[in-house]
């Protein structure tokens, strides 16, 4: 299985991530968990079409479940979570925020992961007011961590997939997302989330908006996600896993 086709042998990841797709053009099937990746493959790697498989990536659970409308009323809550890598678009994040702040928009926010930060956006995040835990996050945490916010910030540059979009829809927590690899298959705009018109701080920061200004529009994504959350099953995961196997294309 790929989950990454963007990585190359020139960082710590990338080395790891080029043997697996070594050894991906050698094997008789490739699943990868979205279309993005697939394309990449295909095109980059010259695995043909007909050995991949596209699925999904399943919901991760953690035991937290935001009941809709317990925080009405008050400041539009947005989580940054994950690894501190580059492509995770931190500062594009932290930009959008501070528009928004100085626009006058109530929200508060969280950056949650382990990683360096760049000072600068350190001190950005700071003079927001933001809660900041730059630390490894254990399994045991996330519950409470996801818990404590209304909508989740994927504010990449690139992306193949994400194992966070995963952790907020398992949580159901809507999705804000730039518009870059597989986010736009994981997050179905309008229904599970929003994705902004494009990877940059302004287009993002307005997808934020929509978010503070309607309440609404939050419990009605938040549905959304409940309502296709068999779809994104881990169930269902292993069950067309399973299909692949016995058709005996891998």
């Amino acid at each position: 299985m790929v989950h990454d086709a963007d990585a190359h042998p020139g960082d710590r990841y990338g080395l790891i991530n080029w043997w697996l797709l070594r050894e991906a053009a050698a094997a008789d099937h490739v699943i990868t968990l979205s279309e993005a990746v697939a394309h990449r493959l295909v095109a980059t790697r010259k695995i043909p079409a007909k050995k991949i498989t596209v699925l999904f990536h399943p919901d991760l659970s953690y035991g937290a479940r935001v009941r809709p409308g317990e925080n009405q009323g008050s400041p539009l809550r947005v989580l940054f979570l994950g690894r501190m890598l580059p492509y995770k678009g931190l500062g594009l994040f932290v930009d959008a925020v501070a528009r928004l702040r100085s626009d006058g928009v109530r929200l508060n926010v969280g950056v949650v992961g382990d990683g360096k930060i760049d000072p600068i956006i350190r001190a950005k995040l700071s003079a927001l007011g933001a809660e900041i835990e730059n630390r490894w996050i254990r399994h045991d945490e996330f519950n409470g961590i996801l818990s404590r916010y209304d909508v989740v910030a994927a504010s990449h540059t690139a992306a193949s997939q994400s194992g966070v979009i995963a952790a907020a829809f398992g949580a159901g927590l809507p999705v804000v997302a730039t518009p870059v690899g597989g986010l736009v298959e994981q997050v179905i705009h309008n229904e599970t989330g929003l994705i902004a018109d494009a990877a940059t701080a302004p287009a993002f920061a307005e997808a934020i908006r929509m978010l503070a200004a309607y309440p609404a529009l939050v419990a009605r994504l938040r549905h959304g996600i409940a309502a296709r959350r068999e779809e994104r099953s881990i169930e269902r995961f292993f069950d067309d896993m399973c299909d692949i196997s016995l058709r005996g294309t891998c």
